[in-house]
């Protein structure tokens, strides 16, 4: 069961893995709305991350970063792994007045996302970057279709029923 410290529900707006050099390896927003507002809290979040990795120069070996920021109804949590891969989730904070979620249910959502990504790049057969650019196989140009779209689809699939759940108190 997910935890908040507080009453309320929380959702997840979107998903994000992002690259040691912050290129986004995939970005997954779970509502209708644009993209680009998604696109700025994340890179707001990376630079977040940056000074968290500058000021403790990871002396710790714990890979969760915890609340990056409340911005624009928004709360951003972080995972960063030991091969620099960010994981970044984005949840509606707003119709909560910012109540976050506990941190150790954040926690495990984080490693479960970072697991999920591990196990897809695991597969030699598995094209990661091929993610970032659709949300549908159907839509794609056939020039850009993966060698094997149902991996694609798997590793969409297993984020995005990951991602439905509701953080309840």
């Amino acid at each position: 069961m997910w935890l908040l410290q507080g009453r309320s529900n929380m959702s997840t707006v979107g998903v994000a893995f992002v690259s040691p050099t912050n290129s986004p390896l995939f970005i997954k927003r779970f509502d209708d709305e644009s993209s680009l507002d998604l696109l700025f809290v994340i890179h707001s979040a990376l630079d977040a991350v940056e000074e968290s990795q500058a000021s403790s120069m990871r002396a710790s070996r714990k890979c969760y970063l915890g609340l990056l920021s409340l911005i624009d109804g928004y709360a951003v949590y972080g995972y960063l792994s030991n091969t620099l891969i960010k994981v970044i989730v984005v949840l509606d904070a707003q119709p909560n007045a910012y109540v976050v979620p506990n941190d150790a249910a954040m926690e495990a959502y984080l490693k479960k996302l970072y697991f999920i990504y591990v196990d897809a790049v695991s597969n030699p057969f598995f094209e990661m970057n091929s993610c970032f650019q659709v949300d549908e196989v159907s839509n794609l140009d056939p020039s850009k279709m993966p060698r094997y779209p149902e991996l694609m689809i798997s590793f969409h699939n297993r984020i995005a029923q990951l991602a439905q759940r509701t953080w309840v108190s």
